[in-house]
């Protein structure tokens, strides 16, 4: 636990609390845990297309219904688009799962990128799964990761 602790304040400046850290047989699993926990069957769960495909099939192996929120292709890659995001969400949408950064694109999302994600899920009561398994896994040296519980009290 310590290792984890010191890790994130080292390496991203994020102070993470003992009791915040729990362990888990891996990252899918710990997923379809928390989404059984925080949903209800039938509900849906707001994914962002290109994403690694366990975010689709593990949510339907738990009884929810996946819901597309795709990122927009340019010539450079993909980017986030707040208003795509925002219309994917249905009324019955209760967790957005946010894979930070981006597998398999590798986008490292920009703090206003985040911070708009984060306070459209407010908006509609959704909670966020941060996947950031691959946060050490940054290519493009110009960016950094940012955690996203590490952006305030609401998010976290």
């Amino acid at each position: 636990m310590k290792a984890v602790i010191d890790w994130q304040m080292k390496r991203f400046g994020w102070r993470v609390e003992p009791e915040w850290v729990v362990q888990t047989s891996g990252i899918i699993t710990a997923i379809k845990t928390i989404i059984q926990a925080f949903s209800s069957s039938g509900d849906s769960i707001l994914i962002q297309p290109p994403v690694y495909a366990h975010f689709r099939d593990d949510v339907l192996l738990t009884g929810r219904f996946p819901v597309d929120a795709p990122r927009v292709r340019t010539e450079n890659g993909y980017r986030f688009d707040p208003q795509v995001f925002e219309d994917a969400i249905q009324p019955n949408t209760s967790i957005f799962i946010l894979s930070n950064p981006h597998n398999p694109t590798g986008n490292v999302w920009r703090e206003d990128e985040l911070h708009m994600m984060g306070e459209i899920c407010a908006r509609h009561g959704i909670w966020v799964i941060a996947d950031e398994i691959h946060q050490d896994l940054i290519l493009n040296m110009t960016t950094k990761h940012i955690p996203f519980a590490s952006l305030g009290e609401a998010f976290a």
